[in-house]
């Protein structure tokens, strides 16, 4: 049997939360007795402290989906040569920087280390993001590490003032830096500016900018489940939806039989500290994807985020991955989570929106005040900007604005 060590990061140090353990393709997760009698939450809302032992399914499940999707994960597999399903052997190379505070490693003991970073020169970076969609930084830099779910082409860093680093080995990274791509015109300042937009209209989301490195301007995004200072970096305890529904990341979707938006909300109110503030921003956050023309927005694009010094104060995290994917042929335009029980927006109409805020146990007059004010902060936002892709978004925007005021007003 192959062992696995999970660590969790608590108030800057670290506790062994418990072994994840490989025999054959049967999987399993045991809580340390020590960490079990702590104050410390449980890892996840599928893995309660309630159990001490977990087989099967729920740990692949949860553990899997710390793991890259699609190409990434191909490229991140045979930059160590063993096969893109082995995600025992991808977290036992690249588990010691993950998203949230779990650090999974071979180690017996860990601790916090001396943090090493390997500086980037200008050139350096420029061919990290030259080579992004077909090649890790781990292939050059041994000691390069990040187990971090999504299909889209990116690489962790520390930026601190002028100075860009690649973290080595188990030091925490700080901004995830996400290049243009050959395939989605401008998809960095696609994702940039509705984060922009998003953020106008009172939705909490994650800290981003165009960033300038030499020739190359990247999106950088800051992460929001680190705390940094000036002299440390810390880890915050965090999960997508899959995970704490759990549901694989092949089923992020709800047409695959993955979560409904229903699901989501009911579990946003059942556990987190702010409940009514939480639902307020996932509603508005339905609304903000219809408008911008986001049907990529998915589980495992929305993620909890565990405050205090138990991990006990859940919240929903700010929004991330925020793109306008209508503006792109050949990209489905079918909703990741159906809308009221539409999948496409020409099954729509008033009473899709009508069932949508009844599901949501708010009144439609609500819904109409939720989109009033996110309708004339992104209009507001969208005065003096032209060229693409702003154009493009602002194009869909118009059109999906106008179809809404007209339903909403007819309910």
């Amino acid at each position: 049997m192959e062992s696995l060590n999970v660590f969790l990061e608590t108030d800057n140090s670290y506790s062994r939360v418990g072994l994840l353990s490989r025999e054959g393709t049967s999987y399993y997760f045991e809580y340390d007795t020590e960490f079990l009698s702590s104050k410390v939450n449980s890892i996840s809302i599928k893995l309660p402290k309630n159990n001490t032992f977990f087989e099967g399914l729920p740990v692949q499940v949860f553990f899997e989906n710390l793991l890259p999707e699609a190409e990434q994960r191909k490229i991140v597999a045979s930059s160590i040569g063993i096969s893109e399903g082995n995600f025992f052997g991808l977290l036992s190379r690249f588990g010691e920087e993950c998203a949230g505070a779990l650090v999974i490693t071979q180690r017996e003991h860990f601790a916090k280390s001396d943090q090493g970073y390997a500086y980037l020169s200008e050139s350096e970076f420029t061919d990290i993001i030259k080579k992004i969609e077909t090649c890790t930084p781990a292939t050059k830099h041994k000691g390069y590490r990040l187990s971090l779910a999504g299909a889209q082409a990116k690489f962790s860093v520390k930026i601190k003032g002028n100075e860009v680093s690649l973290p080595l080995n188990d030091s925490p990274s700080t901004h995830l830096i996400k290049p243009f791509s050959r395939r989605f015109e401008a998809l960095p300042v696609n994702e940039y500016f509705c984060t922009y937009l998003a953020k106008k209209a009172g939705l909490n989301t994650c800290n981003s900018e165009l960033f300038k490195y030499g020739t190359e301007t990247v999106l950088s995004i800051e992460r929001y489940d680190r705390i940094i200072s000036e002299n440390s970096i810390a880890r915050m305890h965090q999960e997508d939806f899959c995970q704490a529904l759990g549901f694989p990341y092949s089923m992020k979707y709800e047409e695959e039989g993955g979560p409904s938006f229903k699901q989501c909300l009911d579990l946003i109110i059942k556990i987190s500290a702010q409940p009514a503030l939480d639902k307020q921003q996932l509603i508005k956050w339905v609304i903000f994807n219809f408008l911008i023309g986001n049907a990529d927005a998915h589980a495992k694009n929305i993620s909890l985020l565990y405050r205090g010094h138990y991990n006990e104060k859940v919240t929903l995290a700010p929004f991330y991955d925020l793109v306008s994917t209508n503006i792109y042929e050949g990209l489905t335009k079918r909703f990741a989570m159906s809308i009221g029980e539409a999948d496409y927006i020409d099954e729509m109409d008033e009473t899709s929106w009508e069932f949508f805020a009844k599901e949501c146990g708010i009144k439609t007059k609500t819904l109409y005040k939720y989109y009033s004010e996110i309708n004339t902060a992104i209009k507001t936002a969208f005065k003096d900007i032209s060229g693409a892709p702003y154009n493009e978004i602002k194009a869909v925007f118009k059109e999906r604005s106008r179809m809404l005021r007209k339903w909403l007003k007819e309910i």
